[in-house]
């Protein structure tokens, strides 16, 4: 948990951050671009391997600039054992009837 000073310090960085970032795509030494990942998929498209796959695809075409990723993330819904706080149904248990 952080102090307030902390936060407000972390706020900063985060903001000096953007605005560094900002420069560079104005100026054109960079590019942002979305990035889709799909939550819950399997470990192979995990985020990292996913914006790494990207920036491989991105160098092979030419994109010299820097790349700033703007992720995307789709959290399909569907409950996922280690994730979420999941619990498996009991099937042994009828259903339960909604009356």
């Amino acid at each position: 948990m952080l102090t307030e000073k902390e936060a407000a310090a972390l706020t900063r960085l985060e903001q000096e951050r953007e605005r560094r970032i900002n420069e560079k795509i104005e100026s054109g030494a960079a590019v942002r671009l979305p990035l889709l990942i799909v939550a819950g998929a399997p470990a192979s498209v995990d985020a990292e391997s996913v914006r790494k796959r990207k920036l491989e695809e991105l160098r092979r075409n030419g994109e010299a600039r820097e790349i700033f990723f703007a992720e995307i993330t789709i959290i399909t819904g569907v409950p996922r054992p280690g994730r979420d706080n999941y619990t498996p149904p009991n099937a042994s248990e009828p259903p339960a009837v909604k009356r």
